[in-house]
């Protein structure tokens, strides 16, 4: 289950803005196999097991699974050429084995890029905003927990520099179209996705900072009433997409439009405002990033503040291994939620309103969600993910999809490796959760602590053949306590 060959280096870090479709010229074409197994002290697979894994690991245990992939490019890039048009291509397979088996696709797609420009159609694995992707515990908004949507995209083919600053200025920008999956509660909804993100600054140092915006929006509904729906329907007009993409209240009085849609934003709105500096001072590469999170006006103007994501990666540029191991990379984030612009909806004295709730909507009643997992940050939890004391925790007026979207967690992790090639990777979170804005729920903190370590060893004499093995706990009151471990054969040729 390694990430990294799948993340996009841009400006020496993780930004994870979108995925390579760069390959070794001799290797035009990528194929991998993977075979293993995983199993725990209980029924649930270990939070750092499943978490920020694309949706491809079960949460139940035990678990046999067996992954098939392939990523490549129809010809080889030509640098007399370097405007000419590239085409690639990816597809993954998993196969998972247990008492709900099934067999899912986290990508099959195609893109098209060129000098300044990428496009691309189906899935694809991706994670969005400014942060380190190895050993983080998630980007807020878009971490790479859930099944990517399927979507079409267009984006600029990573930082593009702006001519008249010389390379001082750069710019990165998405936009896509995406198809989300039927929940319990929506049919047929969209996905819309924008991204801009600039850079400033020439050699040790840079600067990023951007924006991203998520909005579900459309489908149809059986379970919202009258109030929220018209006839079970959410506006899916293209008038109704220009007041999605450019964040707009309907006009008033519009039969069209539910009292909901009339009050509020069409769709549910949600995204991040980041925040980077990167600097380089001779072989470490340091990383200092925040992601500031909105659902509505009040966290654009920061009135949520300090909810948001902290983090530092330091990073050892050295390629030297004086002794038997390295120690590559440390990652330390703090995340919190507590503010939420407010404990109560109405706030007297302001214009806007409080009790954000994070991830959860009263028209999407399944949530920020798809197939069963939440696509932001892993800490914010659904309620049958809990223990089963808290199932039933309603929280402001009814139980919602995500009971636990007030946290504090710390996070640190560790990354290495030994002079005969084999890589360690240990993850440690340490979280305080107090469930949703307003009583009744939790008014005093539970405590949780989620680790996990991993290692990978190249099997001698087998050529990229690697032993992936996995140990992760779930110790505290709000995860149900167990131990579990994974262990797979993985080849790549």
């Amino acid at each position: 289950m390694m990430v990294r060959w799948m993340i996009l280096f841009l400006g020496g870090f993780h930004t994870a803005l979108a995925q390579s479709d760069s390959l070794n010229p001799d290797r035009p074409t990528v194929f991998s196999v993977e075979v293993g197994g995983l199993t725990a002290s209980g029924p649930r697979t270990p939070f750092w097991l499943w978490a920020n894994q694309f949706g491809t690991v079960p949460l139940e245990s035990p678990t046999g699974f067996i992954r098939a992939g392939m990523r490549g490019r129809l010809h080889r890039p030509n640098p007399d050429k370097p405007r000419a048009l590239h085409i690639g291509y990816g597809l993954e397979v998993v196969g998972n084995l247990n008492r709900h088996s099934r067999v899912i696709l986290p990508e099959a797609y195609v893109s098209l890029r060129g000098r300044w420009l990428n496009f691309y159609g189906g899935r694809r694995r991706e994670i969005y905003g400014l942060v380190d992707t190895l050993l983080s515990g998630g980007s807020y908004a878009w971490s790479g927990n859930a099944l990517p949507t399927p979507r079409v995209q267009l984006s600029t083919n990573g930082f593009v520099p702006l001519g008249f600053s010389r390379g001082f200025m750069a710019v990165y920008a998405v936009y896509a179209h995406g198809w989300l999956a039927r929940t319990d509660s929506v049919r047929g909804a969209y996905l819309h996705h924008k991204s801009v993100f600039g850079r400033f600054g020439r050699g040790p140092l840079k600067v990023f900072a951007g924006i991203n915006h998520f909005v579900q929006w459309a489908g149809t509904s059986r379970y919202v009433s009258s109030a929220h729906a018209v006839n079970g329907r959410m506006p899916s007009s293209f008038r109704d997409y220009l007041y999605v993409i450019t964040a707009r209240q309907p006009d008033a009085g519009s039969s069209a439009h539910s009292r909901h849609d009339s009050l509020n934003y069409l769709g549910n709105h949600l995204g991040s405002i980041d925040l980077a500096l990167e600097a380089r001072f001779g072989s470490s590469d340091w990383l200092i990033y925040t992601q500031h999170p909105f659902e509505d006006k009040s966290g654009v103007l920061f009135k949520n503040f300090p909810d948001g994501l902290y983090g530092v990666r330091w990073r050892n540029r050295s390629a030297d291994t004086p002794g038997p191991f390295r120690l590559s990379q440390i990652t330390a984030e703090f995340l919190t939620t507590l503010n939420q612009s407010g404990a109560t909806i109405v706030r007297p004295n302001s214009r806007y309103e409080g009790a954000d709730e994070y991830f959860n909507n009263y028209q999407y009643i399944d949530g920020w969600t798809t197939r069963g997992r939440v696509i932001g940050t892993p800490f914010f939890t659904r309620w049958m993910d809990a223990r089963p004391e808290w199932y039933n925790m309603p929280g402001a007026f009814t139980r919602m999809m995500i009971s636990n979207n007030r946290v504090r967690v710390l996070h640190l992790g560790l990354a290495g490796k030994g002079r005969s090639g084999w890589q360690i990777r240990v993850l440690l979170s340490q979280s305080w959760n107090r469930g949703r804005p307003m009583r009744p729920a939790p008014q005093t903190d539970f405590g949780q602590f989620s680790g996990l370590a991993q290692v990978l060893l190249p099997l001698k004499g087998l050529k990229d053949t690697y032993l992936n093995a996995g140990l992760a706990m779930d110790r505290g009151g709000w995860l149900p306590d167990r131990v579990g471990g994974s262990l797979s054969l993985r080849k790549v040729w």
